[in-house]
């Protein structure tokens, strides 16, 4: 049984933003947007979740839908989203770029934008490009899963200033560069680190000990070197 929405006296910025991601996608094989028309109230689409009260997105939930687009900024218009899944697309390319070149998205800077996101999950997208360094805009997030892209580049600074970081996945991309010294006191809520299949080089930081909280570390198949501390 469907809730019964409350009426707004204006049409929702997300509604207006789901609408636009919507008409970014040029194939969905399985139908996962169909839900997606004026039959329904837009919290009621398939993938979406809503505060009941204010009809503000909070979770955009499209994992594993085959989906194939092109460039939709407007998922940045999603202010008040805590968790986006997008994994497991394969040729999902809505994030940025464009439709001659569905293999080659990038994640966009103004992503991070998005001051109440949480969780934000990616895997499986053949995403490109480097981790913007606008990632430390994003003061809340806590989980990041980035796995198994082909995103490269070196790790920006500003993404050890994710305190609240308990998360980051981003084995099988082509990371390369040193790990800071400091990684374990910058981040010291990590539960899972999971950096194997990349290029990073030095030695595994000795500051890790200070997570106390740590239970996984995979640097499978990577160049660093030294003691475990």
């Amino acid at each position: 049984m469907l809730l019964r929405w409350p009426r707004t006296s204006s049409e929702s910025s997300d509604k207006l933003a789901l609408i636009q991601f919507k008409n970014a996608v040029t194939q969905d094989p399985l139908g996962a947007l169909k839900s997606w028309n004026t039959s329904l109230h837009y919290c009621d689409w398939t993938g979406v979740t809503c505060d009941h009260a204010r009809q503000r997105v909070k979770v955009l939930d499209l994992r594993s839908n085959a989906l194939v687009g092109y460039s939709s900024p407007y998922i940045t218009n999603l202010s008040e989203v805590i968790e986006i899944h997008l994994q497991n697309n394969m040729e999902i390319n809505l994030l940025e770029g464009s439709l001659q070149s569905l293999r080659h998205g990038i994640i966009p800077a103004s992503l991070f934008n998005l001051s109440s996101l949480v969780f934000l999950k990616l895997a499986l997208n053949n995403l490109e490009g480097r981790i913007p360094g606008d990632i430390g805009k994003a003061t809340r997030l806590s989980f990041i899963n980035i796995y198994g892209n082909l995103i490269s580049g070196t790790l920006p600074s500003s993404l050890f200033n994710l305190t609240s970081l308990y998360y980051l996945a981003m084995a099988d991309n082509k990371f390369h560069g040193i790990l800071p010294s400091d990684m374990g006191v910058t981040l010291p809520n990590l539960q899972v680190l999971g950096g194997g299949l990349n290029s990073f080089t030095g030695s595994i930081p000795a500051s890790l000990s200070n997570a106390s909280g740590l239970t996984v570390v995979d640097f499978a198949d990577c160049a660093l070197s030294g003691s475990i501390p």
